[in-house]
């Protein structure tokens, strides 16, 4: 079973020269046979997507996937 979750990232975003908030969407599911729970990021939201260059070069979104698929 897996549960859908949501979290927010901050940081400065290098292509608007502002501090930007992504909308991070992942699921949290157990792995078979353990107690471990193991994390996949699903999506992002930045309210600049659609003018946005970097795409998954992104560095909040880089920071995220890390964080949360620690």
């Amino acid at each position: 079973m897996y549960t859908k979750k949501f979290e927010f990232y901050s940081g400065y975003c290098p292509e608007f020269y502002e501090n930007q908030t992504l909308e991070i969407t992942y699921v949290e599911a157990s792995v078979l046979g353990t107690y471990k729970k193991q994390r996949k990021v699903l999506s992002a939201n930045c309210p600049n997507s659609n003018l946005c260059n970097l795409g998954n070069d992104c560095p909040i979104l880089k920071k995220a996937i890390t964080v949360i698929q620690k």
